[in-house]
């Protein structure tokens, strides 16, 4: 799961930005 505080931080990597959008998505 991924805190509000550290979605930021999240975003700012490419690898991981594919899945925030999938986990966004209903992934």
């Amino acid at each position: 799961v991924i805190k509000r505080d550290a979605y930021h931080s999240t975003m700012l990597q490419d690898g991981d930005e594919v899945e925030v959008v999938n986990f966004v998505g209903g992934g």
